[in-house]
């Protein structure tokens, strides 16, 4: 049995906040479930020195958010949801990943990790 490690469990912001017209339910309560699936997991591998933290991206520059993104209307609709001025990129999030399976965040385990530009805190 392996007795150490990390997992980073990848979730939404949509797990950590609800939108207004978001219409995806079933997204946002998968994503939800991840969140506290993460911090079960951290207290239950902790005894195993297994970490497990979560991210939580925003509106990331991917093939599944091009469809959202086509037009400059929505685009700067999306845009300005994002405190930070601008839509995540996908090295954002690895980053932050990145960091978490890193030993600069060795005595981490149980975060939840908003990668978003500081949607969730409007």
């Amino acid at each position: 049995m392996k007795t150490s490690g990390c997992i980073v469990n990848v979730s939404s912001d949509a797990g950590l906040k609800s939108f207004e017209n978001f219409e995806a339910d079933a997204y946002t309560a998968s994503k939800g479930a991840m969140v506290l699936l993460t911090k079960a997991w951290a207290i239950e591998y902790a005894k195993y020195k297994i970490r497990v933290n979560c991210v939580c991206p925003g509106i990331v520059e991917t093939d599944m958010t091009q469809p959202y993104l086509e037009n400059e209307i929505d685009r700067s609709m999306a845009v300005a949801e994002h405190p930070i001025g601008r839509i995540g990129m996908p090295e954002d999030v690895a980053k932050a990943i990145l960091y978490l399976v890193s030993e600069d965040s060795s005595w981490i385990t149980g975060a939840i990790l908003p990668v978003d530009g500081g949607v969730i805190t409007k």
